[in-house]
């Protein structure tokens, strides 16, 4: 017998974007050491995810993606005295077009007690679309078809990109629910559409057992997070046009 599901229409593919960070940590002994070449020690270090360009005001291109995919903070060993270290950061992102584009961190929180995983970018040199990807105005119900746009195993083949469906199974705190989505390392920040193409949530870890156990962030959460990217964004934009 063969299952029908409803057919996903038009899906906003061309708003996925593949999300690469680079790291470079310089690791420096706080005290001069005899041998000059054994100072510093440089290491680089380099991730992918990803994101889609979503809604939020209309002068910047913005891309929500998961908190860990932008944060560094866990990358370095806080609580060594020994070593000061330096962090240099780089973000791009690919789009449907295979072009790249520099990027900067407006928020990125990691999973706390308090935050969600989640991080906003602004990409440079392009501005906000009117048909940029919105977020829906109600919390996904149990059993509901869910889709999300992602690159797993950073897999991505411009102009065209993985479409992953499951079902939405239900919220396991204030900040995540569980759903049935396959993913694997490199779908983190991916977004959660409903079958109308709107966010639900946005992909942040998979049970390494069973990867059609995927967790994501709640709407709530992410609607909050795109409310205070755009006050932030709304008033960078007024300091602006008062220099």
């Amino acid at each position: 017998m063969i299952h029908n599901t409803s057919v996903i229409k038009e899906p906003p593919t061309d708003k996925f974007v593949k999300v690469y960070k680079t790291l470079t940590i310089t690791k420096c002994f706080k005290e001069k050491q005899k041998d000059p070449t054994k100072q510093c020690e440089t290491k680089k270090f380099g991730r992918s995810g990803s994101g889609a360009l979503v809604k939020v005001v209309k002068e910047y291109a913005v891309v929500l993606t998961s908190g860990h995919v932008c944060d560094s903070s866990h990358e370095i060993s806080k609580n060594d005295p020994t070593f000061s270290y330096n962090l240099e950061e780089e973000i791009m992102i690919q789009n449907y077009q295979n072009r790249f584009f520099s990027a900067k961190v407006v928020i990125a929180e990691l999973a706390t007690q308090r935050s969600a995983d989640l991080c906003s970018l602004v990409v440079m040199g392009l501005k906000g679309q009117d048909d940029d990807v919105k977020i829906e105005t109600r919390a996904p119900k149990v059993g509901e078809d869910i889709y999300y746009m992602g690159a797993p195993l950073g897999i991505y083949h411009p102009p065209s990109v993985l479409l992953l469906r499951g079902i939405y199974s239900g919220q396991i705190d204030k900040f995540v629910s569980i759903t049935s989505l396959p993913s694997h390392g490199g779908s983190s920040g991916g977004a959660v559409m409903s079958v109308s193409n709107k966010i639900y949530g946005v992909v942040f870890a998979v049970h390494p057992n069973f990867k059609n156990s995927t967790l994501i962030i709640n709407h709530s959460r992410v609607k909050n997070f795109l409310l205070r990217t755009q006050k932030m964004l709304e008033l960078f934009i007024l300091q602006q046009d008062d220099t």
